[in-house]
């Protein structure tokens, strides 16, 4: 399991991530997903709960998990007052003792898992879901995005952060291992060794088939604009028929 949200990385992915884009896709959860007040939620690999506590504010009881125990500390801060039930865990020992409506998992979380492991955690969302509940997958560890999108050595400026990431594409199984380096604010540096698994298209659908997963759709933004070669980013939708 990754560890890289552990430590400085975990704020600057705070700041990675728009406010706006984290709106637009909880629109995009209450209409794909056919969910409503009342209604249970599975938010897996959850990270500091910016699905979540949308969510719950809107009256869905969330069952939020994620292995940073400091994100859990925080939802459950966050949370008071609200429908939330936050567990510090992996995904590979989270064991559904209930029902949920649909499922999520956001932000790339998926790709820290291996072929065996992306099938094991399909094979638990389906157990967990009622017959006809839906699960919204997005990722950007995807053959056909990132075979154009790659580059050996990128630089970025996170608002106060500096953020370098060195990749490297391997096979066997087909994965990016990543070398992080944070600066912060106050200078303090941090190196985090990373690795996404990469499953193309097909290979994402036929595991999300031997699960007994339907894919019903594919889509490239919250605003629904259907996939197509050339976008960077991944909403898988399927359901459990």
């Amino acid at each position: 399991m990754s560890t890289l949200f552990d430590g400085v990385y975990k704020e600057l992915w705070r700041r990675i991530v728009p406010e706006a884009l984290t709106q637009l896709e909880l629109e995009l959860l209450l209409d794909v997903l056919n969910i409503k007040e009342g209604d249970r939620v599975l938010d897996a690999m959850c990270g500091y709960g910016r699905h979540t506590l949308g969510l719950a504010k809107k009256g869905i009881a969330v069952t939020a998990i994620d292995n940073a125990a400091d994100y859990i500390t925080e939802i459950n801060k966050a949370a008071e007052g609200l429908p939330v039930e936050a567990l510090a865990m992996g995904v590979e020992s989270f064991k559904p003792d209930k029902e949920y409506q649909a499922a999520i998992c956001m932000g790339n979380s998926i790709s820290t898992l291996n072929r065996e492991q992306t099938l094991a955690f399909f094979k638990n969302i389906r157990q967990c879901l009622q017959p006809g509940g839906r699960f919204l997958l997005n990722t950007w560890m995807i053959t056909e995005v990132i075979a154009k999108k790659i580059k050996d050595r990128e630089w970025y400026q996170v608002q106060e952060f500096k953020y370098l990431l060195e990749n490297e594409y391997l096979l066997h199984p087909s994965r990016i291992e990543t070398r992080h380096t944070v600066i912060a604010p106050d200078g303090k540096m941090e190196e985090k060794l990373d690795v996404d698994y990469i499953f193309s298209m097909a290979e994402m659908e036929a595991l999300m088939a031997e699960a007994g997963l339907t894919l019903l759709d594919i889509y490239s933004t919250p605003r629904k604009r259907p996939w197509s070669l050339g976008d960077e980013y991944i909403y898988f939708l399927a359901g459990k028929i």
